[in-house]
């Protein structure tokens, strides 16, 4: 499975700076391809900022158990967390706060997204 290309996280609302530094961490820890998009998913999850998801991964059990996530000692942590969070950040992408961070995270400012939004919800001004 190919890894996570940041205008696909940008797509989910991670800002472009965020998304390669957590790729740059999962790189120099040599951890699976898809590792990025779990963190994605764990971020929207427990609400935490993507770097302190990718940190959580990398650090395992002990970390994962901090933010409420309890991991059987016979499981892969990754595995693990990517089975109980599957789909929270493209959820979370749909929601109006979701959509908000989509678009500035695809170059937007949030001026010119809330008031796309207002004139799709009431119309032109």
């Amino acid at each position: 499975m190919p890894g996570m290309t940041i205008e696909e996280a940008a797509a989910k609302g991670f800002k472009r700076d965020v998304a390669e530094r957590s790729l740059a961490i999962i790189e120099a820890m040599a951890l699976p391809a898809d590792t990025l998009t779990v963190a994605m998913d764990l971020a929207r999850y427990v609400r935490i900022p993507l770097t302190e998801a990718t940190f959580a991964l990398v650090e395992g059990r002990k970390r994962l158990r901090r933010l409420g996530i309890v991991v059987p000692e016979t499981a892969d942590p990754i595995a693990f967390v990517a089975a109980e969070t599957v789909g929270q950040a493209a959820a979370y992408a749909t929601t109006f706060y979701g959509i908000l961070d989509v678009r500035e995270a695809q170059g937007h400012t949030f001026t010119r997204a809330f008031t796309a939004f207002v004139e799709q919800a009431f119309g032109p001004r």
